[in-house]
Order: structure tokens, then sequence, then C-alpha cells
């Protein structure tokens, strides 16, 4: 359900963690489990510090849909990472952000960017999706 901007009332605010390690929109990056700091959002966007934390983007694998470098992006560990979804996931201990491509047995993950390959989930490779993105803030 979309948000009407005007509707957010920004006088109740919740932290959620916002991780040291960026995460890859581009090639996956080392996974870093050390929590920089937090952010301050307003409790109407539904992110809690139980199911949700924050991460800064680095590169730009996911350009097509608006998430670029330096954007920060928000996500839910409790939503189910299902076809279609832009996920946070860790593949052999690197993390990175790609739509999840789940059908006919096969997983890869979708880059939004033609410059960048998807990648093929195979079983011998060990993959955790870390969380759903629900939503992004970009700094100027």
């Amino acid at each position: 359900m979309p948000i009407n901007p005007s509707d957010i009332d920004f006088s109740i605010l919740v932290e959620i963690p916002l991780f040291l390690c960026p995460v890859s929109a581009g090639q996956p990056s080392s996974t870093d489990d050390y929590v920089q700091s937090s952010i301050k959002v307003p409790a109407a966007l539904g992110l809690l510090p139980e199911t949700s934390f924050a991460l800064v983007v680095a590169g730009d694998s996911m350009s097509g849909v608006g998430i670029v470098d330096r954007d920060i992006v928000f996500v839910n560990k409790s939503i189910e990472p299902v076809h279609g979804k832009i996920v946070v996931a860790a593949i052999n201990g690197e993390q990175t952000i790609k739509r999840l491509y789940r059908r006919d047995g096969q997983v890869r993950l979708l880059p939004e960017n033609p410059d960048y390959q998807p990648i093929a989930i195979h079983p011998e490779i060990d993959l955790i999706i870390q969380g759903v993105v629900i939503g992004m803030y970009r700094p100027y």
C-alpha cells in the first residue's frame, strides 16, 4: 500500500540499526555484522528495530529501479522473499542487493542495470536472504 507523504507523522520516530558495511549493488562484497549506528525513521513507515535494518548502497546494479550508490535502503527481515522482490542476500558470505528470481526450480539474483549479469544460484552456492527491501532514502 503506497504511503502518502503528507500522512506521515514525523513527530513519532523509531530507531533501526544502520550497518557499517555498505551492501553491494554491483558485485557481491564481504558482509560485516557490525552496527555503525542507528537511523531514526517515522514510525508510520512500519519499520521496527526487531525486524528491520538499514544499509548504505555501494554501486549501480540496481539503478534501473532508482537505487543508486550512497542510497540508504530499509530492509525487513520478516517479509517472505518471494519471486520479484528486491532482496539483500549473502552469497557465500558476500552481500549484495538484487531482484529475486524464483521460477521453475531456478533461483537467480537479477540486477536492474544491463551492465551487470544475473547471478545464478546453484546447490553448491550458500545463499542467505537477509531481508526484503521495502524502501530507501537518498541523502543529498
